[in-house]
């Protein structure tokens, strides 16, 4: 999800998210990645049943369990991806980027988001914002981080900028499309 390519090593995204609602139904944030990579992007998707159904059992299953502040903005910000209102969205990532700089998912799909509307401006700035946080320490996905930042900034015409944040991708052996954009 994050590199834009298919893992073999861990079966595939599709085969990884059917072992990991297996495991643990019950898994919120599991259930909304799930449903946002099923139905972001279908055209008319909140007419099907199937959308219904996935949006139905999301909402019992918050009613059933104690969620923290940034699991229930994730809950509510993918079920407004999901319907394709990427606006509505954008807006509670946001919120949980405030909370949890270093979610890797929360970012993905704030820039996600904000590509899909065309706000270029948001889609760096949104990594821009938690950009001292990822560049403090060293932590897992630096490397995923870099990527989006470099092109965001490609996107807004910052090419000096983008190519030296792609570059730290580079070095870092770590194949992800974002990087060469």
């Amino acid at each position: 999800f994050l590199g834009w390519f298919d893992d073999d090593s861990v079966g595939g995204l599709e085969n990884s998210m059917k072992k990991m609602i297996e495991a643990d139904p019950n898994f919120v944030l599991g259930q909304c990645f799930a449903f946002g990579m099923e139905f972001a992007g279908a055209p008319n998707n909140t007419n099907c049943d199937k959308f219904k159904q996935r949006n139905d059992f999301l909402t019992n299953l918050v009613e059933t369990q104690t969620l923290s502040y940034c699991e229930q903005q994730h809950v509510e910000a993918i079920k407004y991806f999901a319907k394709n209102d990427f606006y509505s969205a954008s807006k509670y990532y946001e919120k949980i980027l405030v909370e949890c700089p270093h979610d890797i998912f929360a970012l993905r799909m704030a820039q996600d988001s904000y590509l899909s509307l065309g706000l270029l401006p948001e889609m760096k700035d949104s990594v821009a914002r938690v950009a001292p946080v990822w560049e403090a320490k060293n932590i897992p996905m630096k490397s995923y981080f870099y990527g989006m930042y470099a092109f965001g900034l490609e996107e807004n015409h910052f090419y000096r900028k983008a190519e030296s944040e792609a570059k730290k991708v580079f070095y870092s052996k770590i194949c992800f499309a974002f990087n060469v954009a």
